[in-house]
């Protein structure tokens, strides 16, 4: 399982060492923090960047050989630098990655997937817990959210945004600094966003790295990603970018058109293409439970080497209501969340930009709805000035994105067929070898089977098609008014986005730990 082990000693008494594994994703690491020894070795995959005082697999707002990426807000992915007597391990500087930890006998773990912390501890996770609940609380904010969830050696740490200190002796959680900014202006927050995208591109790029990144944007006619492709092509004339389509149909959310008028290559990549793979829903699961991204899987080619650019968190931060504002970085979803471990294996860093500065995001906010922006306010509850002051100063006509909202993630969880052929006969076996852990309720035995869940499913969508026609005649027979709220609320239920899937549909409970279970594997190979 170890290669070749290279120890930086220093002047402290902390030894810090590293050992690469080239059979691990190329982007994972695990830090072992031995409380007797002072000893930390850092396991990691082929691609990790390794310096003498730290190491990484991020990007972010500095130079790369300042390694300085403890002393920003501002980071795509995450690693761990040693200063003093102490290490800082690195979180990202969103919610859509996190750092995981677990102490087990004298050792702290430490690592940036919950996979590969679960293969080097040999941990098991319950069948019985709520883990849609406790994945989907970093909605919450980042001092809200379920930070602890439960397994076989005790409990495991989430931490998002947040860094981690280790001195020796123990393992605390930290703030990462704290930077003020001027966004009183447009011109102001428009400079930000492109000076901070031109240093993350060149720290990306640079010519100390091992492993380079380049930049890749997503494409679509919707506000976030349009405002993302705009930015990049400011700061990197020759950057690609990719959008999802089909190869039979109509595209709904295509961004050809928006490529042209901005002068992007574009890859269109098929939205169904992710189907084809073996068990390509395993590691967007095993993140977040719901695997909402998992169409990504389908890009792994185009993905592979980059630094991704994202909107994810724009519907709050470049929106117009100022009730969602919260500098504890409150979302509306948790997507992009499922991309975490996923990314890993892939090979790229992601970096959603709206979260840039977000813990200002009132100010943003406040930005969006002054006077200045009218011109660029289009009314309604779907307007962000602010993205489309950036998308039309850049050359795109107006009626060519931000007309309707969209989804961008396939929610497989919401399905008939949410797991493909193959992923689906292995986890009905994985159920039935884990039988006695499906809980004490014997009612999770008897419906934990396809063939109910399939009636149920229709049952389930077909009432929830009766309710909204009777819903909707509550506009009419006024004897159906006080119904007709609590009735469309049934009738329009996102349920796939939801903390856990309907009672009815228990097959879909234990998707969780079966994926982390499948997972594991990646990290249990040896030399």
């Amino acid at each position: 399982m170890f290669g070749e082990q290279l120890s930086y000693d220093g002047t402290h008494s902390m030894n810090l060492s590293f050992v690469s594994n080239p059979t691990w994703p190329p982007l994972a690491w695990l830090a072992r923090c031995e409380l007797r020894t002072q000893a930390v070795v850092v396991t990691h995959g082929a691609n990790v960047e390794v310096a003498g005082d730290w190491f990484c697999e991020a990007a972010w707002d500095g130079e790369f050989s300042d390694g300085g990426f403890d002393r920003t807000d501002i980071v795509a992915g995450s690693g761990g630098r040693k200063r003093d007597k102490n290490i800082c391990f690195v979180s990202a500087g969103n919610t859509v990655d996190r750092l995981i930890s677990l102490e087990v006998a004298g050792t702290v773990f430490v690592s940036n997937s919950l996979a590969c912390l679960a293969a080097v501890a040999r941990l098991d996770f319950l069948l019985d817990h709520n883990w849609h609940a406790a994945f989907h609380s970093v909605v919450k904010g980042i001092d809200r959210y379920q930070a602890e969830v439960p397994s076989s050696g005790g409990n495991v740490v989430l931490t998002y945004y947040h860094n981690l200190l280790w001195n020796g002796q123990a393992l605390s959680r930290i703030d990462k600094p704290r930077m003020t900014r001027d966004f009183s202006s447009f011109e102001h927050y428009h400079d930000f966003l492109a000076g901070t995208l031109r240093r993350i591109q060149l720290n990306g790029a640079d010519g100390n790295r091992r492993h380079p990144f380049n930049l890749l944007t997503t494409v679509s006619s919707g506000y976030d990603s349009t405002t993302v492709s705009a930015l990049a092509k400011t700061v990197q004339p020759d950057v690609e970018g990719f959008t999802f389509g089909r190869e039979s149909g109509p595209t709904t959310d295509s961004g050809n058109e928006i490529a042209c008028y901005l002068g992007i290559k574009l890859y269109t990549v098929d939205i169904d293409l992710w189907k084809r793979g073996m068990h390509p829903e395993v590691p967007h699961i095993a993140a977040d439970c719901l695997g909402e991204e998992v169409q990504y899987t389908a890009a792994a080619s185009i993905l592979s080497g980059r630094v991704l650019l994202t909107g994810f968190h724009g519907d709050v931060v470049w929106g117009q209501d100022a009730e969602g504002a919260s500098e504890q970085i409150v979302r509306g979803d948790p997507s992009g969340l499922s991309l975490t471990e996923y990314r890993l294996w892939a090979n790229f860093l992601h970096c959603p930009i709206p979260f840039w500065g977000a813990r200002q995001s009132l100010d943003i906010i406040r930005l969006s709805n002054h006077e200045s922006m009218t011109k660029w306010d289009v009314g309604g509850d779907y307007s962000r000035p602010i993205c489309r002051r950036i998308v039309e100063s850049a050359g795109v006509p107006r009626e060519l994105f931000g007309r309707k909202k969209k989804a961008a993630s396939s929610w497989p969880n919401s399905m008939d067929q949410f797991l493909t052929p193959q992923s689906m006969r292995d986890y009905l076996g994985w159920l039935r070898r884990n039988r006695s852990r499906l809980g004490p309720s014997p009612f999770a035995t008897i419906l934990a089977n396809r063939v109910l869940d399939r009636i149920f499913f229709k049952i389930f969508k077909f009432a929830q098609d009766a309710v909204g026609a009777v819903a909707a005649k509550g506009y009419s027979i006024k004897a159906l008014d006080p119904l007709r709220r609590p009735l469309q609320r049934f009738a329009t239920l996102d349920w796939a986005n939801q903390p856990e899937p309907p009672w009815v549909l228990p097959l879909r409970r234990f998707l969780f730990p079966w994926a982390i279970d499948v997972a594991k594997r990646r990290y249990m190979t040896t030399e």
